[in-house]
């Protein structure tokens, strides 16, 4: 098994941030996907893509054997993103909003040179291509399993204008929510975010969390 938390299944977790995002932020999401697939005349779900990934980078082989002492991965959305700007199979504008939205969604930025400095390569574990499978089909979209990446993030940044800045924006929200409303229900525990939508979208927010 390949873990995003002690226990916790990569595909599970990315799967339910993915739903629990949809169902807390219906318009949101629908929105995001809307521009998106106008750049390319498509029809696909990109946010849902963007959201079931966006922990795949814990997949990294070093992070595996540490998870259990150490849980939290810094730089995981890195790579997380650069494996999407690398493996997804769609156009480089496609790939590269959905990776931005990926990078953005811990609020990165202020640790990303940082992060570019000290991950040099993305590993991964026994048992990736599996994974990769599996996200693959339940998103029906193609994702080839890559095991190892260089972390250049050189040609993602050069896709990236105003218009993909935009949209990602819009698609990142959505995902940072969902993944505290999984965690909480991992863990038992609420976070000062979940506190606020409590008394916000308190309703949605418990029907969501039973997905």
């Amino acid at each position: 098994m390949i873990f995003s938390w002690p226990g916790e299944d990569l595909f599970e977790h990315g799967r339910d941030v993915a739903l629990i995002g949809e169902c807390l932020f219906p318009e949101e999401t629908r929105y995001y996907n809307a521009l998106l697939n106008e750049l390319e005349n498509q029809d696909n779900n990109w946010w849902r893509v963007a959201a079931a990934l966006h922990d795949i980078g814990k997949a990294h082989k070093e992070f595996q054997v540490t998870i259990w002492r150490k849980p939290s991965f810094t730089c995981h959305e890195l790579l997380s993103a650069l494996y999407i700007w690398e493996a997804l199979e769609a156009s480089p504008k496609i790939r590269a909003a959905v990776a931005l939205t990926v990078l953005l969604h811990h609020h990165a930025m202020d640790r990303f040179e940082t992060c570019i400095k000290s991950v040099k390569r993305f590993e991964t574990a026994d048992g990736f291509t599996d994974y990769v499978s599996r996200f693959s089909k339940w998103l029906g979209v193609g994702i080839r399993p890559i095991e190892n990446i260089t972390a250049d993030i050189g040609a993602l940044k050069r896709w990236i204008d105003q218009r993909i800045y935009r949209i990602a924006v819009i698609g990142v929200g959505p995902i940072a929510v969902a993944d505290h409303v999984a965690a909480a229900r991992r863990g038992g525990y609420s976070s000062r975010l979940l506190e606020e939508l409590k008394h916000e979208i308190g309703g949605r927010l418990e029907k969501c969390k039973a997905i």
